[in-house]
């Protein structure tokens, strides 16, 4: 599993608690049934679950799918996106690349996304600005284009010491 994968199943779902009312729950296991086979995890789960590496995840996820929306934009800034998506990816390896996958999904289907950092909500303000700028066009679509850009490269400089 990757981030874009994982992005798939945070905007996807599913969403705990959203089971069909005529499911019925099955029987679980119970917990030491499978410590023979050496499948739990060997630390506790406490230990792996910190606010920066949750925050890290969803920052990962947000900053994705703003490198999505300038891909789709297309024109001149379509390279940007694939910049963006790459930076979040390296972010999400860097971040949260040594916590196991199954740790990951609990977390995405059990924390909210936090309020998005500064520098990942300015971001965020940028490619509104291109989505814009791109419908305007001419010269003033033209600058505004520019700054856009101008500032999404800047905060991407400093995005991993900004969420560190």
């Amino acid at each position: 599993m990757n981030l874009q994968e994982l992005v798939s199943v945070a905007e996807d779902g599913p969403w705990c608690g959203t089971k069909p009312s005529w499911h019925r729950p099955g029987p679980h296991p119970h917990p030491t049934a499978f410590a023979s086979l050496n499948v739990l995890e060997k630390r506790p789960q406490q230990e792996l679950v910190s606010p920066e590496l949750v925050a890290s995840m969803w920052q990962s996820i947000q900053l994705y799918q703003v490198g999505e929306r300038l891909e789709n934009l297309g024109v001149n800034i379509s390279e940007l996106g694939s910049t963006v998506t790459r930076a979040a990816s390296a972010f999400f390896d860097d971040q949260c690349g040594s916590v196991p996958w199954s740790v990951i999904l609990s977390w995405l289907l059990h924390n909210p996304p936090p309020p998005p950092p500064p520098w990942l909500q300015l971001v965020t303000d940028a490619v509104s600005t291109a989505s814009i700028a791109t419908k305007i066009g001419g010269d003033i679509g033209s600058q505004m284009l520019g700054g856009a850009q101008a500032i999404i490269k800047e905060s991407l400089a400093g995005a991993p010491a900004a969420a560190g």
